[in-house]
This record gives structure tokens, sequence and C-alpha cells, in this order.
């Protein structure tokens, strides 16, 4: 489940959409009105501490478009979404470095694979009746 499906609003909603659905879920899993949703709650909190500030948002689909699940945002950071800003950096460039690792070595396997098909087509043109 991602941030936004967690306070039930779309990944294009106003500030407005998130604090109103915020301020809706936390009345209603609080732990003072519902001991059972005390779990719930503190996600609901960490959503909206990542959603509503412009920058946080902005990094946060970035790290979604990069592979970073929630899950890993709440076991790494729970209870504190300001250490998110800590990590970005780093992770962020690891992120982006694996991804260019990946399709670099996705270009070079696709280049060597068609390298030895062209010098099989050459030799079978050149030698092919040589058999």
């Amino acid at each position: 489940m991602n941030l936004y499906s967690l306070l039930g609003v779309s990944k294009d909603a106003s500030l407005y959409a998130i604090k109103k659905a915020y301020r809706k879920l936390a009345f209603q899993y609080h732990p003072d009105k519902n001991p059972a949703g005390e779990e719930k709650f503190k996600q609901i909190n960490v959503a909206y501490e990542i959603l509503k500030d412009p920058d946080k948002r902005r990094k946060y689909d970035i790290m979604q478009q990069y592979g970073i699940t929630d899950q890993d945002i709440f076991s790494k950071y729970y209870g504190d979404p300001d250490v998110i800003m800590a990590m970005e950096l780093e992770e962020i460039l690891n992120l982006v470095f694996r991804q260019l690792d990946e399709i670099y070595r996705t270009f070079i396997i696709n280049i060597r694979s068609r390298a030895r098909n062209f010098i099989k087509g050459i030799k079978n043109l050149l030698f092919g009746g040589l058999k």
C-alpha cells in the first residue's frame, strides 16, 4: 500500500484533500478512541508528515519511481518522518547507479549477442558453401 492509498487520496490530490483525509482517518484510528488502531494511526501520521510537505512529497514520488517501497519507509523511518531527508541523496544515488548499471549490463549483453550473430552471418556468407 502506498502513502496516497493509505490516506485514501489520489497521487495528484491537493494539500487540502490530503489534510482533510488525514484528519478524518486520524480521528477514526486515534488510540484514545480505537485502541486496536494504534499501528494504523502511526502509519497515517507518517503518511501525512511526508505528503503535506511539497519537498518530501516530491522526493517520496521519486523514491516510488525507483522501487523503494512504503514498507521500507515505515520500517526505516518509523516514528520520525524527518529522517527521510537524511537518507535521500545517498540512497537515491545508489538506486540511480544500480539502474544505470543494469542498463549498461543489458546493453553490453545485447551488443555482444548482436556481434556474435553478425560474425556468424559473415562467416556463413563467405564460407557457407565450403562445408
